[in-house]
């Protein structure tokens, strides 16, 4: 249905450097004397005397407000030049939602309930809620497009928490809604997805719709994608897929003229009865924007009774007269007659109304000497504080909850101790796998033991943790059952698990489906550099989980399920192999075959009598920069000699082939191509030292801790990835996957693999003798 096909993000209303929040402020603090100490989006402070404080601002801590510019009348405020008063919209914003509101009145669409005061309203909620700092608000394109959609109702509803045969119930239920309640439903035919079998419901859906005498269809349009939404960023990996609205066709085109909605692909249009409806089409909200709880109390309509002077008898109950929602403040009559001011900031837990019922909880006099000011408004009558009683309750809470979680991890502390000493480890900031290698098998199975049971209760032991399982996986295969295979490091633990260990795993393929297997992270997503990495390969769900869990576990029986699921699931291969790379496998017509883990892990340890000679020159040229091409590894060791350009690879080839002849001859292969003017962005003055090495065996993996030559220059086992796992791609000689063999830090006393530190990663052709080298550096 897709072809591959992602929509174009519209063209932005707004300059690449806009920010709503500009002028956008929250309150810090409150002196005694009234004065506000306000700070920006952008954290810069400024203090505002009372009397430049509007009366109807809601002084309390969090409180967002505008600033303005004091008018000239009030020569009191000039001095400090500004004037607080309540939140208003953004002036370019508040333009652009005008504009896209009389684009849907152009179309020839009543929109019921929308007023340029409600989008007003709607544009201060958005800044009342918007993140300060550097963290990006969602695009005001965004906002219209899910409130026009909520509007003229979508089908289908949701993006992903659906399946095919709950296709047909969904559009019975959506018609439902358009006052459809007749309408034969077509059986469903199996799709390669589940987008693909809508299209026949919908042409059923128009066809009922025509019958009914509506001028309404199911026009098919694109969901809208933004700049920075273009690799994934929230629910945009379905994009590519359509999304029908309810419109009229003409009001479809005119929408399409103003850039406010996309047809999908150049869709056609359904027709329309030629008879117009003479009640034009009228633009609803699907749910109600009136919380239930609102929607069941009436109007009373108490009348103002000039001889009560107050105060309200609290609590009792009220009707608001009036409310500005540009301002944020309104007027409401009690049972007994008296006028009471309020500012929105004192609703608890609903949206303020003209004409709505509400109970008016505790008010105080007014600042300004105008009566009363409500202090807490709500729908039901029960006693409660107002904004500022929660955040200091809350704050104590936290202050009680700060005090508990200092004497549990004082507790913990005391706890880590006991087990490192009881184990002979030295407590250590960052790693501790050098300590761990000497411990016999059976210490490592006890240690782990006593990490499973303490992760439970604190994260204190997660670098502990996730090196034990580095090295030894097999250490928790006991513990698999108590362990969360969606998230590293514990996930690491069903690498080699045993069959029984992945038993689980199998039977969720046999009745799990996803479209999606991998977690996508979100661009401009910040965070810890191992932390990230850890997100960016783990499965987005547990049928990703159970793959990833087999793949890791390499049994036969475990890889012939994944084989099989793919097959049933018809999974994109695409999205199949992103995950699977992970734990160093690829699906190649529908069999999977294995990138590194295959082959016996040894460590080469530094040695003037070794029998392995490392980064030895040749006499052959790069072909791209004229350097001399140095022999990585030579000897035994590697199925064949491999060569790699020292300057080349860092940075402008990736990866770098090498074909080696029988003798022993490399010769290289610039599959890309080399520019008549081309010089290498990285070239070294010297060539590497070379230095000889003896081979030990070694744990399968190994944390990438860069300065550990000796345990990081590795042959066969795993690779310890700088960046996300990735593989070479296959032999430019025969197109066959290919395998890892070795990778090496750093040189010793030479320039680094570029970066501050970095590995380079050699795969394997064995047939072609063809080898390829690419480098990840931090």
């Amino acid at each position: 249905m897709t072809d591959g096909y992602r929509p174009e993000p519209f063209p932005s209303p707004f300059a690449s450097d806009f920010d709503p929040r500009q002028g956008l402020y929250e309150v810090v603090s409150v002196d005694p004397s009234g004065a506000l100490k306000l700070a920006s989006s952008g954290g810069e402070f400024v203090t505002v005397p009372a009397q430049a404080v509007s009366t109807d601002v809601n002084r309390a801590v969090g409180e967002r407000v505008s600033i303005a510019r004091a008018p000239d009348d009030h020569p009191s405020l000039s001095a400090a030049g500004l004037r607080v008063i309540p939140l208003r919209p953004n002036e370019k914003e508040r333009a652009f939602a005008a504009n896209w509101l009389g684009d849907l009145r152009s179309a020839g669409l009543n929109v019921e309930g929308v007023s340029s005061e409600a989008l007003d309203q709607v544009l201060v909620e958005r800044l009342r809620t918007a993140p300060f700092g550097s963290e990006p608000i969602p695009p005001l394109r965004r906002v219209l497009r899910e409130l026009l959609e909520t509007l003229v109702g979508r089908f289908p509803g949701n993006d992903h928490d659906w399946r095919a045969h709950e296709a047909r119930p969904m559009m019975a239920e959506f018609l439902a809604k358009l006052g459809v309640l007749e309408a034969p439903m077509p059986a469903l035919a199996k799709k390669k997805n589940v987008w693909e079998a809508l299209a026949p419901l919908v042409e059923a859906a128009n066809r009922a719709l025509a019958k009914a005498g509506t001028p309404v269809r199911l026009v098919c349009c694109e969901r809208e994608v933004f700049p920075a939404e273009l690799f994934g960023y929230a629910d945009h990996d379905v994009a590519p897929f359509p999304i029908w609205l309810a419109l009229t066709p003409s009001s479809a085109l005119e929408l399409q003229k103003v850039n406010v909605l996309r047809l999908y692909r150049s869709a056609r249009i359904p027709l329309a009865v030629a008879a117009p409806d003479p009640r034009r089409l009228v633009l609803r909200p699907v749910e109600s924007a009136v919380p239930p709880a609102a929607a069941e109390v009436t109007s009373l309509g108490f009348a103002v009774n000039p001889s009560n002077l107050g105060p309200p008898q609290t609590p009792c109950r009220a009707t608001i007269r009036t409310f500005v929602p540009m301002d944020a403040t309104g007027e409401m009559v009690t049972e007994d007659g008296l006028s009471v001011r309020f500012g929105r900031s004192a609703c608890k837990n609903f949206d303020p109304a003209a004409g709505l019922a509400v109970w008016l909880i505790d008010a105080t006099p007014h600042p300004a000497g105008r009566g009363y000011r409500a202090k807490v408004v709500n729908l039901t009558g029960k006693k409660e504080g107002d904004r500022l009683s929660d955040i200091e309750a809350l704050n104590r809470e936290n202050e009680v909850r700060r005090q508990r979680e200092a004497a549990i991890l004082e507790d913990l502390g005391r706890r880590e101790a006991q087990c490192l000493t009881e184990f002979q480890l030295t407590k250590s900031d960052w790693h501790y796998w050098d300590q761990l290698l000497p411990l016999p098998a059976g210490k490592r199975r006890e240690l782990a033991t006593r990490l499973v049971m303490l992760k439970k209760e604190s994260h204190l032991f997660d670098r502990l943790f996730e090196e034990l399982v580095t090295l030894d996986p097999r250490a928790f295969h006991p513990h698999l059952a108590d362990l969360d295979w969606r998230v590293e490091p514990e996930s690491l633990a069903w690498t080699n698990a045993p069959p029984d260990g992945v038993a689980f795993a199998i039977e969720m393929l046999r009745r799990g489906r996803a479209l999606q297997l991998r977690t996508r992270l979100a661009p401009g997503s910040s965070g810890p550099a191992y932390e990230m990495a850890r997100r960016d390969r783990s499965p987005a769900n547990d049928v990703g989980a159970a793959v990833l869990a087999l793949a890791r576990c390499g049994e036969p029986s475990a890889i012939a399920a994944i084989e099989a699921w793919a097959r049933v699931s018809r999974i994109d291969n695409e999205e199949l192999n992103a995950l699977l790379v992970v734990a160093g496998w690829q699906c190649v017509a529908g069999k999977l075959q294995r990138l590194w883990g295959g082959a016996r892990a040894q460590r080469m340890v530094r040695d003037e009598s070794g029998q392995v000679s490392l980064f030895r020159p040749s006499n052959v040229e790069c072909a791209a920069c004229g350097d001399r091409l140095t022999c990585l590894v030579g000897g035994d060791a590697a199925p064949f000699p491999v060569f790699t350009c020292a300057s080349c690879t860092v940075i402008d080839f990736d990866p770098y082939f090498v074909e080696v002849s029988e003798r022993g001859i490399p010769s290289p292969l610039m599959v890309e191509g080399v520019l008549s003017d081309y010089e290498p962005s990285f070239h070294r003055d010297a060539a590497v030292p070379s230095l000889t090495v003896r081979l030990e065996d070694a744990p399968d993996a190994v944390p990438n801790e860069l300065d550990k030559f000796d345990h990081l220059a590795r042959i066969g086992g795993h690779p310890s990835w700088v960046q996300p796992p990735r593989h070479a791609g296959t032999c430019p000689k025969c197109s066959r996957l290919l395998v890892f063999a070795l990778q090496i830090p750093d040189p010793p006393g030479a320039d680094n693999w570029g970066g501050d530190s970095g590995m380079l990663y050699a795969f394997v052709c064995g047939s072609c003798r063809v080898s390829a080298t690419f480098v990840q550096s931090h």
